[in-house]
């Protein structure tokens, strides 16, 4: 597994032309399949292997010294990194980019086994501008299930004023303790931000998003679907179809 420090080193070889497109491709070759999303957080390995190969099977940027200085920049920095805690973090949405700030929303469980909502602002110095924590029990498991075109209906409502900030944020709040919103909770945590923080826009160099397998809501679903399953092959049997 390459870390962060290998990877800066790899990409300052490059930069400075001590290192060749085939070595690097080689070498990344080799590591991608092993390196975790926290060791390389920007993706810089995807872009040494996309823009260097010489054989290259998508069509080249041409812009790959821009983008591994900015990829080198988020490795020295260092961001969060939410699947590391997949034990803990049940949900995220996070964006980032070098020299502006980095913005985490994510669903967490305490050690008290509290689910929680946070929303951290940091700096790209490090300064923590914003943060809050709001309590996040599981209320509803069953409903109509949430949909895109629900999101997008709720935000274009509060967009032209039909919803107020205070009526929106309920209704995320209420989506993100139901079941049937699962599927959604990095639009609805992406929503929250903006709710917040709705002077605080800015166009990302980097975004990522998740939903563990550890959320209670993912795990009740796929119980569900075990036991219909069981169900379904016991009737099955029990009326002599294979």
């Amino acid at each position: 597994m390459a870390t962060r420090q290998e990877i800066i080193e790899v990409i300052d070889k490059i930069l400075e032309g001590t290192m060749s497109a085939e070595e690097a491709v080689t070498w990344v070759g080799y590591e991608i399949p092993r390196t975790s999303r926290c060791e390389d957080p920007a993706s810089a390995l995807t872009t040494i292997l996309t823009e260097l190969d010489p054989n290259p099977v998508v069509i080249k940027s041409g812009k790959w010294r821009e983008r591994l200085l900015l990829h080198r920049e988020v490795l020295v920095r260092g961001v969060p990194c939410p699947s590391m805690n997949l034990k803990t973090i049940q949900a995220y949405w996070m964006i980032f980019s070098p020299g502006e700030k980095v913005v985490l929303c994510q669903i967490r469980r305490t050690e008290k086994k509290e689910r929680i909502l946070e929303l951290i602002v940091e700096l790209w110095s490090g300064e923590q501008i914003f943060y809050e924590q709001v309590p996040l029990p599981v209320k509803r498991l069953t409903g109509p299930q949430l949909s895109e075109e629900d999101v997008e209906e709720k935000k274009d409502a509060y967009k032209k004023g039909v919803l107020t900030g205070e009526e929106a944020l309920e209704w995320v709040i209420d989506q993100l303790e139901s079941k049937p919103a699962v599927d959604h909770y990095a639009k609805l945590l992406k929503f929250y931000w903006n709710l917040r923080r709705p002077h605080e826009w800015f166009d990302p160099e980097y975004s990522e998003h998740s939903v563990t397998k550890n959320d209670p809501m993912v795990r009740i679903g796929k119980d569900l679907i075990k036991i219909a399953q069981k169900e379904t092959k016991k009737i099955k049997k029990e009326l002599g179809i294979k």
